[in-house]
């Protein structure tokens, strides 16, 4: 999968969260304080990048967790080409995240889902 197709699926999975809370492109863009015009550039996948902290914060503004937006966008982007989600509000950081680190990010959120549901199956078990 390429880094556009990546950024496209971020992108609709943002449009369908504020569509879902009925929101403006304009309500939401004051609410994470950027331009109306990033958010819309984002929701359509024209930006080459998308800022890691802005998808933390939509997901906090949803109440959704980050692997909402980023889970299948990056499955199939197993080698380690830089990927388009970046970290350039963070002083410290001001790289692309390497492909590597979203392939284990997505490989944890799996490994946690799949660790849920044995305990979920063992508690179960357990009050059978």
């Amino acid at each position: 999968m390429n880094e556009n197709k990546i950024i496209g699926e971020i992108g609709v999975k943002i449009r369908k969260l504020r569509e879902t809370h009925s929101l403006s492109q304009e309500e939401m863009a004051i609410k994470l304080e950027i331009a109306q015009g990033t958010l819309c550039k984002i929701e359509s996948g024209e930006v080459k990048k998308v800022n890691f902290v802005l998808i933390w914060k939509i997901c906090n503004l949803f109440n959704v967790g980050l692997e909402h937006c980023v889970e299948n966008s990056s499955r199939s982007n197993q080698d380690n080409k830089k990927t388009a989600i970046s970290v350039s509000n963070n002083p410290t950081v001001n790289n692309n995240f390497p492909g590597s680190i979203l392939v284990e990010v997505q490989r944890l959120i799996e490994e946690n889902k799949q660790l849920k549901a044995k305990i979920a199956e063992l508690e179960n078990g357990k009050q059978q």
